[in-house]
């Protein structure tokens, strides 16, 4: 099994601003572990992508063993924070300590989609629906955020 996030790095886009290419990039991995995925029938490949773009390159049927749900992860994120103005406003007074930037609950629906995707082949139980919404506000000290471990919705790493 192969579970693959694929990001546009902001740095990336702030240095280039060349919107397109990085969208032809974008869909050319994609193509990538698509068709690496029909060399490897054995294997089930599961492409998470963390933002949408309006760029599509034909590329023929994906393999059976090639999973793309039709979310992003950049969404579940956002919808977690309650009042999500934008990236730079959240991270004002922390950094972003969430693996994948998502908070506990939310990852533990995520692997729960990715077992039942994986066991049985389809990505037609992913849905927004299933993932927790406005759950934590911006962290601005570090009680919140010990708040937040507390009630099991952060991960405590060591300070």
């Amino acid at each position: 099994m192969v579970i693959v996030k694929y990001s546009i790095i902001n740095n990336v886009l702030n240095l280039t601003k060349d919107y397109q290419l990085l969208k032809i990039n974008h869909e050319s991995y994609i193509h990538t572990i698509k068709d690496y995925a029909w060399s490897k029938p054995n294997v089930t490949f599961v492409l998470l992508r963390n933002s949408y773009h309006n760029l599509s390159i034909p590329g023929g049927q994906p393999p059976r063993n090639f999973l793309m749900p039709d979310i992003v992860l950049s969404k579940i994120m956002e919808d977690e924070i309650i009042n999500w103005k934008n990236w730079e406003d959240f991270l004002e007074y922390n950094y972003d300590n969430r693996p994948n930037h998502l908070c506990i609950p939310n990852l533990n629906v995520l692997v729960d989609l990715l077992v039942y995707s994986i066991q049985n082949l389809t990505v037609d139980n992913f849905d927004y629906k299933y993932f927790h919404k406005q759950i934590i506000s911006k962290i601005t000290n570090n009680e919140q955020y010990l708040e937040y471990v507390t009630l099991g919705l952060l991960p405590k790493f060591k300070q």
